[in-house]
């Protein structure tokens, strides 16, 4: 319980099947008069009612899950959007995280090469010898299916992927097939360097028809903006995002499916996720021509009626997904949206006109947006055309 403050020290106690005797405990601090904070809590509590295992004993002593249950069932009244699972929305997305804010959310992603490993994926999670080898590292699976109280995780993930605990923290188990990029680029994005806003990587394991990746598990951006988070929070994700993207480009890789699905917040932290799709780039200039990401959130460039496939640049493609994004964030604020001129340019129709993101690594505050960027030559282009580019957290 909070103490007088609202200051909340959290403790999960467990045992791993591998280490006998011993007893492990995870402590974190919480401060519940922040909304966020708040909010995450009774997230956990939810998720967490879903996998405990029924304590009723024979004397008949009340069952711990039936008591978490009612506590979920009075919390439902007061968050009634936000504990709306995939079952409860008729027109939810694909991902189960509820209808869009925007019409343009409400389709999936269209690509020209399908997930080969949409089909294996549950026989994967299901494989004894995986099963095993997870077990080893301390990662229990978890069931995304509806138990006997009627409950299911909040979160609800694509096929590919499944929920799952290690050492006492939730985490995502994801099945990533051969053809497909994001285990190598996540390990070279986390090889040498913090990878500021990229979903961090906690382990990889090798099958024969591919990888299983853990990720830490976060909460969907689109859950927490139905909590109509505060202004300030809405800064930092924005700033976030911006980060992101600048420092994908800066690696030289183009997401290609940048939008609210593919985005969560991990401890007050905006992370992008899902680079199943992602490319490896020379630059902005560097241009391709198959259709990918997601109708609505994919650059006008990308989408023609007529069926044809003109030439584009991910990196520049990415650029507008980015500024949809931004304006997403803002869009039901009463407040103004302080990067409104960085959205516009980003949001260009002419894909050579929108800004490149250069981040300056050397740390300076981006607490004003407008007085925090300078336009600078193209840093990325190594010809003779010069092209816009905003630098963000330049002093002045």
């Amino acid at each position: 319980m909070p103490n007088n403050s609202g200051q909340v020290t959290r403790y999960f106690v467990f045992q791993s099947n591998g280490d006998g005797d011993k007893v492990f405990y995870v402590a974190d601090e919480q401060d519940w008069t922040e909304p966020l904070q708040l909010f995450e809590a009774v997230i956990e509590m939810y998720n967490f009612a879903s996998i405990i295992p029924s304590t009723r004993d024979s004397s008949g002593s009340p069952d711990i899950r039936e008591q978490i249950k009612t506590l979920k069932d009075d919390l439902s009244k007061h968050f009634k959007d936000t504990f709306m699972s995939k079952r409860t929305h008729d027109n939810a997305g694909e991902d189960g995280s509820g209808p869009s804010k925007r019409p343009r959310e409400s389709k999936g992603g269209q690509r020209d090469n399908p997930d080969n490993g949409l089909s294996c994926s549950k026989d994967v999670f299901e494989d004894s010898t995986v099963i095993d080898t997870l077990t080893g590292d301390g990662i229990v699976l978890e069931s995304d299916d509806e138990d006997e109280y009627g409950l299911t995780p909040l979160n609800q993930l694509k096929p590919t992927m499944r929920h799952a605990s290690r050492f006492g923290t939730s985490v995502v188990v994801k099945y990533v097939p051969s053809d497909s990029n994001e285990a190598s680029i996540l390990q070279y994005l986390h090889s040498t360097k913090p990878a500021p806003g990229i979903i961090p990587l906690l382990k990889t394991f090798r099958l024969d028809l591919g990888y299983l990746i853990i990720l830490p598990e976060g909460n969907p951006l689109r859950h927490v903006m139905n909590y109509s988070p505060p202004r300030s929070d809405l800064m930092d994700f924005s700033r976030q995002l911006i980060d992101a993207v600048s420092f994908l480009h800066q690696q030289h890789i183009a997401h290609l499916d940048i939008k609210p699905q593919n985005l969560v917040v991990l401890k007050h932290r905006l992370f992008i996720i899902d680079l199943d799709i992602s490319v490896h780039v020379d630059g902005p200039e560097m241009l391709i021509n198959y259709c990918c990401g997601t109708h609505g959130w994919m650059a006008p460039e990308i989408e023609h009626l007529d069926g044809s496939r003109p030439l584009y640049s991910p990196i520049r493609a990415d650029l507008w997904s980015c500024g949809l994004v931004l304006e997403y964030l803002w869009e039901d604020t009463v407040e103004e949206n302080p990067f409104k001129e960085l959205t516009r340019q980003l949001l260009d129709r002419n894909p050579w006109h929108r800004p490149l993101l250069v981040f300056d690594t050397a740390g300076h505050s981006l607490s004003e947006p407008e007085c925090g960027m300078k336009r600078k030559q193209d840093a990325h282009l190594s010809d003779v055309k010069r092209r816009k580019a905003i630098v963000l957290g330049l002093g002045q």
